[in-house]
């Protein structure tokens, strides 16, 4: 996880590491029988965006929400979904989602 100095819209994103391929050509090459090692991406952060810094303050509480890792892995299958990679359990996303989705409209008609 790093903080990034690019991302402006978005809350996160995943790069790869210099020198290693994206994901996009690594899915390609593989398609192709071609043995390409998985590169570790990075979670990059855009620290001014309005949902990083809600759940920053969220996590600076007394008492931190217990869906805040929910939240955390729910950022991270978007970072996942936008650079064109499957998420691991797509069953488990729809679980979080539907959860998270569910105390947000609660709060909203409270």
């Amino acid at each position: 996880v790093r903080v990034s100095e690019r991302l402006t819209d978005s809350p996160v994103c995943l790069v790869v590491p210099e020198g290693s391929v994206n994901a996009r050509m690594e899915r390609l090459l593989r398609s192709h029988g071609q043995a390409v090692p998985s590169a570790k991406r990075i979670f990059e952060i855009n620290p001014s965006h309005p949902t990083i810094t809600n759940l920053q303050s969220l996590a600076q509480r007394e008492e931190a929400p217990s869906a805040l890792g929910d939240w955390v892995e729910l950022l991270y299958d978007q970072a996942l979904l936008t650079e064109g990679s499957a998420i691991q359990d797509p069953a488990a996303f729809a679980r979080r989602m539907s959860r998270l989705l569910e105390q947000a409209t609660q709060a909203e008609l409270a």
